[in-house]
């Protein structure tokens, strides 16, 4: 089993049931996942446990039930714990994603022909508009900036492999190897900043970051954690009293 995939959940039943159906369609390999539901209520458990059933031929899935959030960190670190040993890469997503075919395929190759990579992202656009979310995170002035913003990809020139300082884990595909090198996320983070103080730590044991601008998914970016406005100011503080 090459893939395993963790979703934190805090969602709507109408986005996380587009997500689910981009999964669906999706999933072409034997693949583990990890559903956490974060406080969402009996609705969206429904919800998994019904794609459970659905792909229990082809996928390996496993669903955390939290009776309120408990966070990013703390969800995905549980998740981290119930890992299969035989996994090469985790994919961390977030549930109102739409995610478009051949990504499994295309993360399977890069790892193999970069083995010195240890983080792949992708380009993520806005559905409403088709302009770009995120390609990357550049620092600048200890802001971080997310490249590309608001452009179309098709009036862009860039590569099919960009390399980064880190990406986000609305989307983002680690080596199983380099997780188990440096453990868990660190939970002093609530809902932002700690997926790019996991990258920091991942790089600084030798890996890097890309990004493959041919895999593009669409992003809402819609209730994806509790507080995360409220808690950015700390987060942030943290994240450079770090890095």
């Amino acid at each position: 089993m090459y893939f395993s995939i963790i979703v934190p959940v805090f969602q709507t039943p109408s986005i996380l049931k587009i997500f689910l159906e981009s999964l669906s369609n999706t999933i072409k390999f034997e693949t583990q996942i990890i559903f956490i539901n974060d406080g969402s209520g009996n609705i969206v458990g429904e919800l998994l446990h019904e794609f459970a059933l659905l792909h229990n031929n082809i996928c390996d899935i496993k669903i955390i039930e939290h009776q309120y959030s408990l966070g990013c960190s703390k969800s995905i670190n549980e998740a981290l714990t119930n890992v299969s040993t035989t996994c090469e890469a985790v994919v961390f997503m977030d549930s109102d994603l739409i995610l478009t075919s051949q990504w499994q395929a295309r993360l399977m190759d890069d790892f193999k022909a970069n083995p010195k990579v240890g983080i792949i992202g992708c380009v993520l656009r806005y559905p409403q508009t088709g302009g770009i979310q995120c390609c990357g995170i550049t620092f600048q002035d200890k802001v971080g900036r997310h490249l590309y913003l608001n452009s179309k990809l098709q009036n862009i020139q860039i590569d099919e492999f960009q390399y980064v300082q880190c990406t986000i884990f609305a989307f983002c595909a680690i080596r199983y190897n380099a997780i188990k090198k440096i453990g868990f996320l660190d939970e002093d983070f609530f809902n932002g900043y700690e997926d790019w103080d996991y990258q920091m730590r991942i790089k600084k044991i030798g890996y890097s970051a890309m990004i493959d601008t041919r895999i593009s998914h669409y992003h809402w970016e819609k209730s994806n954690g509790a507080h995360r406005n409220f808690n950015r100011k700390g987060n942030v503080a943290r994240f450079w009293s770090i890095h």
